[in-house]
């Protein structure tokens, strides 16, 4: 029937098609389109909305399901002695018993979250009822209260964080979870009893009876309180039909739905006691015992005691929810035994559930499978030797013999029968790969290493434990990419290779007053990158920085972070976000180097103030103020120096003549335009036609402008327009032509790419036609860029984009000439062909592209490039960089290869000389090269000893470094090595079998590799034989070969015969593979063999790398690549950004400058001024005390100060989980943020062990969950207005651990490795001793520090909560007894003890009793397993 508000009964069906079930219990999913019933008789059913056709059922109560609860993609149900939650295809994950029988409601705490609460009825007079927390993540019982009376009724997640509990008498109470569910508030809701009951926010809604003469009738009249101060009725609402349910609306937050058991319901709004007119559901006599409303408010169930479920809606296409994933398939069941008493019916016998299809009895004998194995494949060998008997062919088993064991000849053989042919690929995937082999010849096919390298998370493995080293086998440092904003990673790595950049920034002191300094941020990131070697950075605090810019918000510079907070909103800041990446990139670009000019010239100026705007939206510039898009700027600033493009721009008058004036500026970036679509020549690939223009196109015959002639224009634009010229003139147009007085170090160039016309640019001209001679201009028109299709390749082609250009400018005469090469030469000779000396006032210069960011898109699937500047290409591609790394980054021994294939792995690089021989002494700290101050002060880090190897490996590295350069090992190294491209579908596999890359587990790239797992033990057994006879023919038996045979496809053997490199592999993306080179495992654990460096395998050009060197930098992923890449575009897929050219002479004097020393960042008097200095509270703040001695002046003199080292971090936003099978997976753990910083003193002395350092950091952002039990935190400890510490910012411990950094301190502390990476700092390895890495045998899990406390100090710590003084001076405990169980020759025992005690009692902390371990006593469990929000922090601890 249908109600007069619109409603609509839409189905109403039996939930048991023959047993009449009554409903007791209804309940609507909040992520599948899924209805949850729970029965009288104790079965839950889930019934798909809104055809009610059973989805699952599961009988897992043997009585009344009395509450429903939803809890991810499941139902938890409760009857009175049982506890279950289902997932969301029946199949039961948990299951708890009471014996007492008094458990009646159930009920989540808050919306998605893992506790349950129950409620119990008091068991009899005198008793109290019970509410229990149940953790459905770990299945334990966490909390316990009591409540006067029992309780009938719960409803969580009100306001205050308060539940509301409904007991027998008829009251309502409210109870805090946080104090043991201390009562807070009592009201007086019905005299007779609660029928129902429902809360949301601030309002609790009730139903129930009252009496009357002493006898209980059903009350007319439902309550509304509101429980925001002290609880008050609001109002008392009639509903004559008797209310039995209500339940509150998800969208409206004062509407009932309410209903009686007659079925008479309408929805009321209980602030003005007003409701629309009833409706009557259909029941035949059933009564309605509850009822239930969906998320989106459009869909209303109601449930009988016949087991009728009626559904109701507005409209027949009415939703539960509004964004519901699809119901997977439910899980399979055993099917139910058959258990049926004498005198039960026939209908309760259990049928066998089909997955699909019929049963097999039910089949026509006609039917024919359709479905059929491939055919047998039969060896030519075997066919040959058939013997035929009548029509039967037979073959004799080839391994049958009469002396072999009875079956063995049957098991050889089973291959042979069983082999079947292979089926072909469908013909579209055979289409696909033709079209990919066509694409990969072609080169128009993008290689694997330009790909978006995104990492994923996936079940079981943690986020830290992805393997970047990987992707990167050079010295060089990448960019992780899992940070908002790190779009900027390209463009932090150009700058940093920017020899004179890169000087200014380390030598830059960064202030600790100024906290969000992008300068000073920068400096430190560029600290990190000099550095970190072959590891991955985060640039976490700078583009922290850059979030805190109210301009980078305003130019749409700051991503958001899709993580939404506890109360929905997101966490992170939203700003107005620039949807056009390349765009975006481009105004960082300037964004950042203005910032910088103005933080490093304390003298330059604001641009003066905007006058009004033109009419047509542009204004003409003065003296001073902002050129077009350029920002003006004031000299004397490093950054002026190297991209200051001194400006003059003439302003003319064209309606009042002898309207004059100039004004001069600065510019830092270029920005390339385009002719109009009536000037443009027509060229393959491009439309002729602009969009939106409606002027016709350019003739065939015209010529393609070059870059030069680009270039000449965004050197020397003119443009008209009407600006303001002064207020007795007002608006005039004019004539605006700028041209160059000063030429930069460096010439950034952006391109401007719009769409697919703009694209069709930079496509590669024909190699016999020189573009650019006026001679030659007739055949470039005739012949001109060729479209990437590879369907005619015959005639080579030529990069658009030139190698190098000469600038010349003529002031004074308004003029300024471009010319272009491939060569320098050329560009010499073009420059020298005219004939003319060079005026006087003239400026000329000679620049090299030595940098590219380039935007990719993988074009698979995606079309043509057209729309690169619109919205719904916002999501499309990613940024990387081609850099010309120079000789000043480079090793003069071995190039771009890094120091570790030398030297011992980070994890023993200390501990290889910390620890003591049995013959020596026990010292606090063993003797290690001390390192020395230089001139400018700075500390240089000890250097690690060589690692020694036997000759095999040698080869095999020699191998594989060369392989790196891209030349076979024992090929001569030339000045500037040539490379070919790559002929592979990909550098880097996509699937598992293709290769297996060194990663962990379950952690994985997208479009890159697979995971292994960690082979040492099988290293160990798979000693080479010969590996000395492979040494002396290394260089002999891999040679370079020749154009001719790498174009025929011919291989070369490597080492060994191991592997084989192929001309025709893509080597230069590919990543460096030692598989038998062993490294050490532990301080304990050495090889023996010759050093590496020097030896004769080693080849030339890798020992003497000094060439500067083509690389890519794609995020984390670092590879070499060769000069015709740098400006190849892949038919469209990566399209040029900026173009960084640099002057001739700069890339030539690079050669002579060494490797800049960074300046100290403190001096140990600002050092100790700084410890001491005044909180961010103030000095009149009423803090405690502190709890430590800061260092003094001749700790902070002594070399390699041992300290103890712990960190504490909270949550800055919610993690992000994905829902998989009816599992919350954490796709991204939490962002966490510095909270506190412990160090202690670990020399001896009387004051050793004392805390030194205890630092409370102030949050500059709101703080999701400040992690108490793990942190030892309080909400209000790092907020400046309630804190009762002494607070400081981020920077200044950054700078306070900087600085002990840099003068070589020892760490010691538990699981530092992943301490250092939140703090966004890279510690030398032979600074830092781990004990989780010293107490760990191989293979086996590591040890928590409260087992280690408790078993080898006898101390009981984190019983409560964690205290980062505790932890770091336990540390230093754990690490002298280390020390001392190496010097007694007892450690492998030791250690042996320790993990046999574990295996066998459990790694929970261990009570000492007379000498000898003992279990942990029952009365003092473990804590049950932190919810998933913890599970971030969890993998620092």
């Amino acid at each position: 029937m249908q109600g007069s508000s619109g409603l609509t009964e839409l189905r109403a069906t039996p939930i048991h098609p023959r047993i009449s079930e009554s409903i007791s219990c209804l309940r609507f999913s909040t992520r599948e389109e899924l209805l949850w019933s729970g029965t009288e008789s104790g079965a839950l059913y889930g019934l798909q909305s809104p055809s009610l056709n059973r989805y699952c059922c599961s009988q897992s109560h043997a009585s009344r399901i009395c509450g429903l609860a939803l809890y991810g993609d499941g139902a938890a149900s409760v009857s009175s002695t049982t506890i279950c939650y289902h997932a969301v295809g029946g199949l039961c994950h948990l299951r708890y018993t009471n014996a007492k029988g008094s458990m009646a409601a159930c009920e989540v705490e808050s919306s998605g979250a893992s506790r349950l609460l129950v409620g119990g009825l008091a068991a009899g007079e005198g008793t109290a009822g019970q509410v229990s927390v149940l953790d459905l993540s770990t299945g334990q019982f966490t909390h316990q209260g009591e409540v006067a009376g029992g309780v009938q009724q719960l409803k969580g997640g009100i306001g205050r964080g308060l539940i509301a509990a409904g007991v027998p008498s008829g009251q309502v109470v409210l109870l805090d979870p946080r104090t043991g569910f201390a009562q807070q508030a009592s009201m007086a809701a019905h005299a007779g009893g609660l029928a129902c009951m429902d809360a949301r926010s601030d309002l609790v809604a009730t139903c129930g009876r009252s009496t009357r003469q002493g006898h209980v009738v059903p009350d007319i009249y439902l309550k509304v309180f509101d429980i925001r101060s002290t609880p008050r009725v609001l109002s008392s609402v009639q509903f004559r039909a008797g209310p039995a349910m209500l339940a509150f609306h998800p969208k409206f937050t004062s509407t009932l739905l309410v209903a009686s058991p007659a079925g008479v319901f309408s929805l009321i709004d209980a602030q003005i006691s007003a409701y629309q007119q009833t409706m009557q559901v259909e029941t035949e006599g059933d009564t309605i015992q509850c009822c239930a409303i969906s998320s989106t408010g459009e869909v209303i169930a109601f449930g009988g005691n016949g087991g009728y479920a009626h559904i109701w809606a507005g409209r027949r296409d009415a939703h539960v929810n509004a964004m519901s994933q699809p119901l997977p398939p439910p899980a399979p069941r055993a099917p139910p035994r058959a258990t049926l008493a004498e005198h039960d019916s026939f209908a309760r016998a259990p049928q066998y559930a089909l997955s699909e299809g019929k049963l097999l009895s039910a089949l026509d004998t006609t039917t024919v499978a359709s479905k059929y194995p491939a055919p047998r494949v039969i060896d030519m060998q075997l066919l040959g030797t058939v013997r035929q008997v009548d029509f039967i062919g037979f073959v004799a088993n080839p391994h049958y013999g009469a002396s072999k064991p009875a079956g063995e000849a049957t098991r050889k053989a089973a291959p042979m029968r069983n082999k079947r042919a292979k089926p072909k690929a469908p013909i579209s995937d055979r289409r696909e790969l033709a079209r990919r082999e066509g694409r990969a010849k072609a080169g128009t096919l993008l290689p694997g290493r330009y790909r978006a390298m995104r990492i994923k998370q996936q079940t079981g493995v943690r986020y830290e434990q992805f393997d970047f080293g990987y992707y990167n086998r050079t010295r060089f440092a990448g960019l992780e990419n899992d940070l908002a904003n790190c779009y900027a990673n390209p463009l932090l790595q150009v700058l940093y290779f920017m020899p004179a950049f890169r000087e200014a920034m380390l030598a830059h002191v960064p202030s600790a007053d100024k906290e969000f300094s992008l300068t000073g941020e920068l400096a430190l990131l560029f600290r990190m990158l000099h550095s970190a070697q072959s590891e991955a950075c985060q640039a976490a605090n700078l583009l922290r920085a850059l979030r805190q810019s109210r301009d980078a918000r305003a130019l749409g510079l700051v991503e958001g972070q899709l993580q939404p907070g506890k109360d929905g909103n997101d966490i992170e800041m939203t700003t107005s976000l620039d949807p056009i990446l390349m765009r975006r990139i481009h105004s960082l670009q300037r964004f950042l180097l203005g910032n910088l000019h103005r933080e490093s010239s304390p003298e330059a100026t604001a641009a003066s103030p905007a006058k009004p705007a033109a009419q047509n939206g542009s204004a003409a510039s003065t003296k001073g103020s902002e050129v077009s898009a350029a920002e003006a700027v004031q000299p004397s600033s490093f950054v002026k120096e190297l991209f200051g493009l001194g400006m003059r721009q003439r302003t003319v008058s064209t309606t009042r003549q002898g309207l004059e004036k100039t004004a001069d500026t600065t510019v830092f970036q270029l920005e390339l335009k385009y002719p109009p679509a009536s000037e443009r020549p027509a060229m393959p690939g491009s439309s002729g036609t602009k969009k939106g223009s409606s002027g016709p196109a350019a003739p065939a015959n015209k010529s393609r402008p070059s870059f030069s002639d680009l270039l000449q224009g965004a050197l020397r634009p003119q443009s008209e327009l009407r600006v303001w010229w002064d207020d007795s003139l007002g608006y005039q147009t004019v004539r605006q032509t700028c041209v160059p007085t000063s030429l930069p170090q460096v010439l950034v160039v952006g391109t401007g790419v719009q769409d697919a016309d703009d694209v069709a640019w930079w496509q590669p001209l024909p190699a016999t036609s020189p573009q650019g001679s006026p001679q030659d201009k007739s055949k470039a028109g005739e012949k001109d860029a060729r479209p990437s299709s590879g369907q005619d390749q015959a005639e080579p082609t030529k990069p658009w984009t030139p190698w190098f250009v000469s600038v010349s400018s003529q002031p004074e005469e308004w003029r300024v000439d471009v010319r272009e090469g491939a060569t320098l030469d050329e560009v010499v000779r073009g420059t020298a062909s005219s004939g003319q000396p060079p005026p006087p006032g003239s400026i000329r210069e000679m620049y090299e592209l030595t940098a590219v960011i380039a935007l990719v898109r993988d074009m698979e699937g995606m079309g043509s490039p057209s729309g690169l500047a619109t919205k719904e290409a916002a999501d499309d591609g990613h940024l990387l960089a081609h850099i010309k790394v120079l000789p000043p980054y480079l090793d003069p021994e071995r190039g771009v290869l890094p120091d570790r294939l030398t030297g011992p792995s980070p994890r023993h690089a200390a501990l290889a000389r910390m620890t003591p021989q049995p013959s020596q002494g026990l010292p606090i700290f063993p003797k290690i090269d001390t390192p020395l101050p230089t001139a400018s002060g700075s500390m240089s880090p000890p250097q690690p000893p060589p690692l020694t190897l036997t000759p095999g490996q040698q080869a095999e590295v020699a191998a594989d470094a060369a392989a790196v350069q891209g030349h076979p090992a024992g090929s001569a190294g030339s000045d500037a090595p040539e490379h070919n491209l790559p002929d592979d579908l990909d550098d880097l596999p996509d699937t598992l079998d293709e290769d297996p890359s060194p990663m962990v587990p379950g952690a994985s790239a997208e479009g890159s590799v697979a995971s292994h797992t960690d082979n040492n033990d099988q290293d160990d057994r798979q000693r080479l034989d010969g590996s000395e006879a492979a040494a002396s023919t290394a260089s002999s038996s891999i040679e370079r070969q020749g154009s001719a045979a790498s174009s025929a496809g011919t291989s070369t053997s490597r080492v060994e015969g191991t592997k084989k490199l192929s001309p025709d592999a893509d080597v230069l993306g590919s990543p460096l593979k030692l598989k038998n080179l062993r490294v050490p495992r532990g301080p304990y654990r050495t090889g023996s063999g010759t050093s590496l460096p020097g030896t004769p395998s080693t080849p030339s050009h890798v020992r003497g790398g000094c060439n500067p060197q083509w690389m890519l930098f794609n995020d984390f992923c670092v590879t070499v690549c060769s000069p015709a890449e740098v400006l190849q575009l892949f038919g469209g897929s990566k399209i040029p950004c900026l173009l960084y050219y640099t002057r001739v002479t700069s890339v030539q004097q690079s050669k002579d400058i060494g490797p800049p020393q960074p300046a100290p960042v403190l001096t140990p008097e600002t050092f100790s001024s700084l410890c001491s200095a005044q909180p961010v509270q103030g000095a009149n703040a009423r803090l405690r005390a502190p709890s430590c001695v800061p260092l003094s002046l001749e700790e902070l003199q002594q070399p390699q100060l041992l300290l103890g080292l712990d960190a504490e971090f909270v949550a800055l936003s919610a993690p992000h989980a994905n829902i998989k099978r009816s599992t919350e997976v954490e796709a991204r753990p939490s962002r966490l943020g510095l909270a506190r910083v412990s160090m202690v003193r670990g020399s001896s002395g009387e004051r050793q062990h004392q805390a030194c350092i205890d630092d409370y950091i102030a949050s500059r952002e709101p703080v999701y969950d400040h992690l108490t039990k793990y942190s030892g935190l309080e909400p209000g400890d790092l907020d400046p207005a309630m804190s009762p510490y002494p607070l400081i910012t981020l920077r200044q411990a950054y700078l306070k651990l900087r600085f002990l950094v840099d003068r070589g301190s020892i760490f010691v502390g538990h699981g530092l490795k992943k301490d250092f990476r939140m703090l966004n700092i890279v510690v030398p390895a032979n600074q830092v001793v781990d004990t989780v890495e010293l107490f760990h045998a191989r293979n086996a899990r590591k040890l928590s520090l409260r087992f280690l406390a408790s078993y080898l100090l006898n101390l009981d710590i984190q019983a409560i909560t964690h205290d980062s003084i505790t932890d770091a001076r336990t540390a230093l405990q754990l690490f002298q007894v280390y020390q001392k169980l190496q010097a007694d020759g007892t450690f492998e025992a030791k250690l042996a003890e320790m993990y046999r005690w574990g295996q066998q009692f459990g790694w929970e902390p261990v009570t000492w009793r007379e000498g000898r371990p003992h279990p942990t006593a029952p009365s003092r469990a473990a804590a049950p397993s932190p919810p998933p929000l913890l599970s971030a922090y969890l993998q620092m601890l």
